[in-house]
């Protein structure tokens, strides 16, 4: 169980910073 969550705090981290970059570039 830990493993998913560790996995799903990863993708999650990922989706943020790749919106908070493209919202920098526009």
């Amino acid at each position: 169980i830990a493993y998913i969550y560790l996995v799903f705090c990863k993708y999650y981290l990922k989706l943020v910073t790749g919106m908070f970059s493209l919202e920098s570039l526009l």
